[in-house]
């Protein structure tokens, strides 16, 4: 679907970013947008919020006018990152929104007052971060949709802890709404963040994972390929596939493979150990 309305409307709140948000007051510009987003507010609920919010602005003195404009443009970007791509068609770009999630997902109930510190945990190394991101998955803020690009974005942070934190334990309460922006942030290289994406798209059930399987096995990316093996180490049916891995030029993949077939063996020999005793049992 083609919402060329949010991206006018991106253009001007960049513009009042530049020129100061005290400009935003009766701004023509910004009231031209807010019929429009009305009329897409009686499908979801978001382009209503927006409206309401540029309404706000609208009427809004120099003071508060800032953090304003700002939560209007934190809640437009993740409305334009969930909802679409700037697609490329020749010698031109064409501004057609593809969606990525399902607006029904999208959730913007916390105020931009208790998003603000904890979207600069995510994204500016200051001291006391992991702290502040426990304190908020607390108090549940991660539920709202404009801090998960944030989240992608924050596995590859220099802080392991942080990291640690982030894959073990926001994303996964998220759970699938999170699988486009994995998605969107995983390149096929050899980095300990896209590590994190892969075993995390596993997590969340995401369909396509063997074909990411396949395409990682015909690449030399011994991490990605390591993981690659623990993922299907959780399958007795994968045995001949890891088996082929055992030859690998690289000592990393060889250990793993030999690793995850010790694995699979153990757990067949306790299976038949098990499907024994029941045998057993019933013969009694």
């Amino acid at each position: 679907m083609k919402l060329q309305t949010l991206y006018d409307l991106q253009q001007e709140i960049n513009r009042l970013f530049i020129a100061g948000s005290k400009f935003a007051k009766e701004d023509p510009r910004l009231q031209k947008q807010i019929p429009t987003l009305q009329k897409l507010g009686e499908k979801a609920p978001v382009f209503k919020k927006l409206a309401n919010d540029l309404e706000d602005l609208l009427h809004s003195d120099a003071q508060p006018s800032a953090d304003k404009l700002m939560a209007i443009s934190i809640l437009l970007y993740s409305v334009l990152y969930t909802q679409g791509e700037t697609v490329e068609s020749g010698d031109y770009e064409e501004k057609t929104l593809t969606p990525i999630l399902n607006i029904q997902d999208v959730n913007t109930k916390s105020s931009y007052l208790q998003l603000k510190p904890v979207i600069d945990a995510l994204r500016i190394p200051n001291s006391g971060r992991l702290e502040i991101l426990k304190d908020a998955f607390e108090r549940k803020l991660f539920k709202d949709s404009r801090t998960w690009p944030y989240l992608e974005e924050a596995l590859a942070d220099k802080y392991t802890e942080l990291c640690d934190f982030v894959e073990k334990t926001i994303i996964p309460s998220i759970g699938q709404p999170m699988i486009p922006f994995l998605l969107k942030g995983f390149l096929y290289k050899d980095k300990t963040e896209h590590q994190r994406r892969l075993r995390l798209l596993y997590q969340l059930k995401y369909s396509g994972i063997p074909d990411m399987i396949e395409q990682i096995s015909l690449s030399s990316l011994p991490s990605l390929q390591v993981e690659a093996i623990r993922i299907l180490s959780d399958n007795p049916e994968n045995e001949t596939l890891i088996a082929q891995w055992t030859g690998d030029k690289n000592k990393m993949v060889r250990e793993a493979a030999e690793k995850a077939l010790t694995k699979l063996s153990e757990r067949n020999s306790l299976k038949n150990k098990i499907q024994q005793k029941i045998k057993q049992i019933w013969q009694k």
